[in-house]
C-alpha cells in the first residue's frame, strides 16, 4: 500500500503541473469493473491443470484534455483478484499511465509518457506476445518524443525510452533494463501515388537481463546468475495507403542485425549464513544475428464491420526469457455490430517466440489464442461482455503443450464527468 500511496502522489503532482494550465474542460472519467471468470488451468500447467473461479473488481479513473496546442491524459486503475479455492494467488494489481503531448510551433511537438504497473497474472500477455511470466512482476516505463514537419508532405519522429522490468517468484528473481531510440520518417506521395504515405523507420535497442536463481538445501545454497546483454538495430522502409474510406493497408520490409554476450556463473554458500564457499565464472559468450523485419496489414471500418489482420516479424525484448527473442505474428480481429447497442467479438492471434542461446536453453514457443465473444453497451455508459478465451502454448524445446480454457463475463460502469 505504500507504494499505491506514492502512485496517488505522483498522480496529483501530474494532473497539478499538467491541466490547470489548460483553458478547456478537462474530461474526468471514473470507472468501476466487475470481471468473473472461471480457468480450468489457472497456473498454465501441461501435467497438473487446477481448476478455479476468480473475481475481479476494478476501481479506476481517467482524466483527458485535448485541445489545439496540448493534448494530456491520465489514468489509474487498482485490480483487486480473489480466486476462490487458490486464496493463495489473490492479489492487489496496480495500473499507473500519463502521457502529455504539447505543439511548441506550428512545425515541432514535444511530448512524453509514463507508466507504472505491479502485476501477478501469468497469462496477461499471452494474447499480445504470446509468452507466460510467472511471478510478481513490477514495470516502470519512460519516453520522451518530437516530431517535426519539414515540408507540407515530410514528417520526423524521434523518441527515447527506458524500462524496466522485475519479475519475482519463489527461488527466481529476473530483471530487465530496456533503453531504446526509434526514428521515423513519413512523406506524402500522393502527388504520384493517390492516397500513399512513403514510411522509412530506424530503432536502436540495447536490452540486458540478469536472473538469480537459488537453490536452498539444509546445509548449503547454490546459486546460478545468468545474464544477456542485447544490442539490437533494426530499419525498416514500405507505405500505407487508403484504398478507399473503409479500407486501408501498410507494409513494410526490412532487416535486423543483433550482438548478444551471455554471462554465467554459480555460487555456492552455507545456507543462512553467505559464507561463500566457491564460485565458478564461465567466460563471456558473444554472438551475432541478423534477420528479416516485416510488418503489414489491413483495417476495414464500416458501419456494420470493423476488422483487422496484421503480420509481423521483427526482434524484441521478452520478459520472463532472460533475454530478446525473433517473434512472428499473425493476429486478427473483428467487431460485427448487429444493432446499436449489441455486438460480436472475434480476436486471434498466434506467436511464434525463438532464439538460439550458448549457455542455457534455447527459446521456441508457439502461442495460439481464439476468443470469440459478445458485447452489449446499455444505456448510461455501461457495458456488459461475455467472452470465451482458448490458449495453448506449445515449447517445442522440451515438447510439452500446455492448453487453457477460460469463460468470463465484465460488467463495466463508466461516471462521466466535466469540470474546469
Amino acid at each position: 500500500m505504500k507504494r499505491f500511496g506514492l502512485i496517488i502522489i505522483a498522480a496529483v503532482i501530474f494532473l497539478g503541473g499538467i491541466f490547470p494550465v489548460l483553458a478547456d474542460p478537462i474530461k474526468v472519467v471514473p470507472f468501476v469493473f466487475l470481471k468473473q471468470e472461471f480457468s480450468d488451468n489457472i497456473h498454465f500447467s501441461s501435467n497438473n491443470e487446477e481448476e478455479d473461479f476468480i473475481t475481479t473488481l476494478t476501481g479506476g479513473l481517467a482524466v483527458k484534455q485535448k485541445k489545439e496546442v496540448m493534448q494530456a491524459g491520465f489514468e489509474a486503475r487498482v485490480d483487486k483478484l480473489l480466486y476462490q479455492d487458490s486464496d493463495n494467488l489473490d492479489s492487489l494489481d496496480l495500473f499507473f499511465s500519463g502521457n502529455v503531448n504539447y505543439r511548441a510551433t506550428e512545425r515541432l511537438g514535444v511530448g512524453a509518457k509514463v507508466q507504472y504497473s505491479e502485476d501477478s497474472r501469468r497469462d496477461r500477455e499471452s494474447d499480445t506476445t504470446g509468452l507466460l511470466v510467472s511471478g510478481d512482476r513490477n514495470t516502470r516505463r519512460f519516453s520522451v518524443s518530437s516530431d517535426y514537419l519539414f515540408s507540407e508532405t515530410t514528417k520526423g519522429d524521434i523518441s527515447l525510452g527506458y524500462g524496466r522490468v522485475k519479475t519475482e517468484e519463489s527461488g527466481r528473481v529476473e530483471d530487465d533494463d530496456d533503453f531504446r531510440v526509434d526514428i521515423s520518417f513519413s512523406r506524402n506521395l500522393s502527388e504520384t501515388y493517390k492516397n500513399t504515405t512513403g514510411l522509412l523507420n530506424f530503432s536502436y535497442l540495447r536490452y540486458i537481463s540478469e536472473i538469480e536463481t537459488t537453490t536452498m538445501g539444509p546445509i548449503l545454497t547454490g546459486s546460478l546468475f545468468q545474464d544477456n546483454t542485447s544490442d539490437i538495430f533494426q530499419f525498416s522502409t514500405g507505405f500505407s495507403k487508403d484504398i478507399t474510406q473503409l479500407y486501408h493497408i501498410y507494409f513494410l520490409v526490412g532487416g535486423s542485425y543483433s550482438k548478444t554476450t551471455e554471462g554465467l556463473r554459480a555460487r555456492q554458500t552455507l545456507t543462512g549464513s553467505g559464507i561463500v564457499l566457491g564460485e565458478v565464472v564461465s567466460a563471456d559468450l558473444d554472438d551475432d544475428k541478423w534477420g528479416g523485419l516485416v510488418s503489414m496489414g489491413l483495417n476495414y471500418n464500416g458501419l456494420y464491420y470493423d476488422m483487422g489482420l496484421s503480420l509481423s516479424r521483427d526482434m524484441q525484448g521478452a520478459t520472463g526469457t532472460n533475454g530478446t527473442v525473433q517473434r512472428s505474428s499473425i493476429s486478427a480481429n473483428i467487431d460485427r455490430k448487429i444493432s446499436d447497442q449489441f455486438f460480436l467479438t472475434l480476436d486471434a492471434s498466434l506467436h511464434l517466440n525463438e532464439n538460439e542461446r550458448k549457455n542455457q536453453a534455447d527459446t521456441e514457443e508457439l502461442t495460439f489464442n481464439i476468443q470469440p465473444g459478445i458485447r452489449y453497451e446499455f444505456a448510461n455508459d455501461l457495458t456488459l461482455s461475455c467472452v470465451y478465451k482458448f490458449t495453448s502454448v506449445e515449447d517445442r524445446q522440451n515438447k510439452s503443450t500446455r492448453e487453457q480454457n477460460i469463460i468470463y463475463v465484465v460488467i463495466k460502469k463508466e461516471f462521466e464527468l466535466l469540470t474546469l
